[in-house]
């Protein structure tokens, strides 16, 4: 019989290397050339990886069907991470008969307008929000919202063009910024072609409260909640980024677990998500749940080590034995020490000459650092790039709990980076 394999499409070479680690024998991984190009980690073996332009979906399945067929391979689950390969994922698993999110569920959570749309429907909690062409329909939308607004990209992921306004002025400026960037990426899987060319953006209402992610297993409407971390901001970093995320040992002022569990379950099955692994972002207001965004992939970045450290939880390892249909898990207590995950940023454009970390390493409270960056690496700034500016991360048990996030920002002064401009 055929050796059975998951199939893990489109991800990074760091995972492809922790699944190989954690998940031996077990995985096939589909990867986009470029990745396996830039790559640190070791390249595996011809028959336990595919590289491919993941852009045509056809010639990326004849792929995978050649390859099966040459290494006497079967397909027994499929896992994305990534939310640029999802529609891919979801091509392959009609194709392949497997458990996914079928295609119109993707373009349902990846289309942050229509999320929205589909939430408001069902009563679920999201911002007031809108879907402008011009920058005259942001200041509209501002006007008539009475309070600060945000604009992002319809399809984009995480922080990247996403810009608060203040001021009509704020509106004029951010749109154009966000079409600009929108140009430059047009040939990026991760924006969607009509959109970049009818310059259509979300518009919404900023919410005030605690933001939080979370990563949650949902099975016959039934949810089951593996992660909740906080988000760390603070007001020196672009408005969006998050600085890090801390492990919390309890649920959000207010509410309970129940009441995540209800809102999580409604908000899937409006989007047409019926089993998953999903990652969702909200704000808690006044003790109610604001969803921002749902996905069906969990958490990335630096989640999976925090993960890892504070729950011994290994979320990749969990989706790939929840893909083949296990059961695997009733929960995850919220337990234990409050662990954080802080990223590192490059602050200014250049060449990266050096990032020391000796002073914070003699810190008895921070642990595995993992830095992704070395010396030569070219670091470019948003707006115009939201990935080289990030150099790593590391974990921290924060000791004051009431001043947590000041006590995260001082611990990050203490890395020394150094970027200097070529000929300087």
């Amino acid at each position: 019989m055929p050796d059975g394999r998951v199939l893990v499409v489109g991800t990074t070479s760091d995972y492809v290397d922790w699944i190989r680690c954690a998940y031996p024998d077990q995985a096939l991984f589909l990867t986009d050339p470029d990745v396996r190009q830039a790559a640190k980690e070791p390249t595996p073996s011809s028959g336990e990886e595919i590289l491919t332009d993941l852009v045509d979906f056809d010639n990326v399945y004849r792929s995978l069907h050649e390859h099966l067929c040459r290494y006497q391979l079967r397909l027994k689950g499929l896992v994305c991470f990534d939310c640029e390969s999802m529609l891919l994922s979801a091509f392959l698993a009609q194709k392949c008969l497997l458990d996914y999110p079928s295609p119109d569920a993707v373009l349902n959570c990846r289309n942050k307008y229509l999320s929205k749309l589909k939430w408001q429907r069902r009563g679920v909690g999201t911002p007031s929000f809108g879907l402008v062409s011009t920058s005259e329909d942001a200041e509209r939308f501002l006007s008539v919202t009475g309070t600060s607004i945000v604009l992002k990209p319809l399809t984009g992921s995480g922080s990247e063009l996403v810009f608060k306004c203040d001021s009509p002025g704020d509106c004029h400026e951010v749109f154009h910024q966000i079409k600009d960037g929108l140009r430059q990426r047009r040939t990026h899987r991760l924006y969607h072609a009509s959109a970049v060319e009818h310059s259509c953006m979300l518009a919404e209402a900023q919410v005030q409260g605690d933001e939080y992610s979370c990563d949650f297993l949902i099975e016959n409407s039934q949810v089951t909640i593996l992660r909740l971390t906080k988000k760390i901001f603070t007001k020196d970093m672009l408005f969006g980024v998050t600085l890090g995320y801390i492990c919390e040992t309890g649920w959000p002022k207010g509410l309970c677990e129940w009441h995540l569990q209800k809102v999580f379950s409604e908000a899937a099955a409006a989007l047409g998500i019926r089993r998953a692994l999903c990652m969702v972002d909200f704000i808690v207001q006044d003790c109610k749940i604001v969803l921002l965004e749902l996905t069906p992939r969990p958490g990335g970045d630096c989640i999976p080590f925090l993960l890892q450290k504070a729950r011994g939880l290994d979320i990749l390892k969990l989706f790939i034995a929840f893909s083949c249909g296990e059961k695997v898990c009733d929960g995850f207590p919220l337990i234990g020490s409050r662990v954080a995950a802080l990223r590192i940023f490059a602050r200014k454009a250049g060449r990266l000459e050096r990032i020391d970390i000796h002073r914070i390493a003699q810190n008895a409270h921070a642990s595995d650092f993992h830095i992704i960056r070395g010396p030569g690496h070219c670091v470019t700034m948003p707006p115009a790039d939201y990935d080289s500016w990030y150099l790593g991360h590391f974990l921290y048990c924060p000791q004051d709990d009431d001043n947590y996030e000041m006590e995260c920002r001082n611990m990050l002064d203490e890395i020394d980076v150094s970027v200097v401009m070529d000929g300087v």
